[in-house]
């Protein structure tokens, strides 16, 4: 006959808190809290730092320029205009200097061009010292024709012809006498001025001719070669 079933006794028993519920829906969520609450960890809250306020600065004193330091205000359009002024006064100086060097330099020409303006020059001249003259162009004159021959033993006489080739009266030129042995070389010379040459004006005529004629004595010296030829040249002295 089996024996006896008897109760079954644990040797330690439970812990059995009587606070506690043995709820089993309590036993199952509990471990799933725990769980998440491990897996998310806490955040940690960091304060923002303290930006400080900016603090107004100390206002400078103003201190006020004394009297004779104090700057000249000039107002921007009448200053512009002063400029303008001045650049403007200054051109016209520098126009009339251009014009007075060009009439002192041109005047001779000036005035056989524009006779009408002829008494102005001649005033501007009384007040720089300056003359007026007829216009020299010694390369508008050519020689036309010049014919030189013994009248007696120490007498010869000059005759020439000389054309303006241009369309103003041009100043009447000097005349260059050389005489000339039988090898070409040169035996005597001499410079006839126009009122040597007889002229009655100071002028050539434009496109116009100057006829002129001299008696020239010439004494005969033994020692030097007698002379043979003649060559003329025109110029200005």
């Amino acid at each position: 006959m089996p024996p006896a079933t008897e109760d079954f006794r644990p040797d330690v028993e439970p812990d059995v808190r009587p606070e506690e519920s043995w709820d089993s829906a309590a036993l199952l969520i509990k471990p799933s809290m725990e769980i998440e609450a491990e897996a998310a960890p806490e955040s940690v809250y960091e304060p923002e730092p303290e930006v400080p306020e900016p603090v107004a600065a100390a206002p400078v004193p103003v201190t006020e320029p004394v009297s004779f330091m104090r700057a000249v205000v000039v107002r921007p359009d009448l200053h512009q205009h002063g400029k303008r002024l001045l650049w403007g006064v200054l051109c016209v100086l520098l126009l009339l200097g251009l014009l007075v060097q060009g009439m002192y330099r041109e005047r001779d020409q000036w005035a056989t061009l524009k006779p009408e303006i002829k008494p102005v020059l001649q005033t501007f001249c009384k007040v720089l010292g300056c003359r007026i003259s007829p216009v020299q162009r010694i390369e508008a004159l050519i020689l036309d024709s010049a014919t030189f021959h013994q009248v007696d033993q120490e007498t010869f006489q000059l005759h020439l012809v000389v054309k303006n080739k241009t369309q103003l009266a041009l100043a009447l030129p000097a005349v260059e006498l050389t005489l000339t042995d039988l090898t070409d070389q040169p035996v005597m010379r001499r410079v006839l001025l126009p009122a040597e040459l007889g002229a009655k004006s100071d002028t050539v005529a434009a496109v116009g001719e100057w006829s002129a004629m001299a008696n020239l004595r010439v004494k005969a010296d033994t020692a030097q070669p007698s002379a043979l030829g003649y060559r003329l040249l025109l110029f200005y002295p």
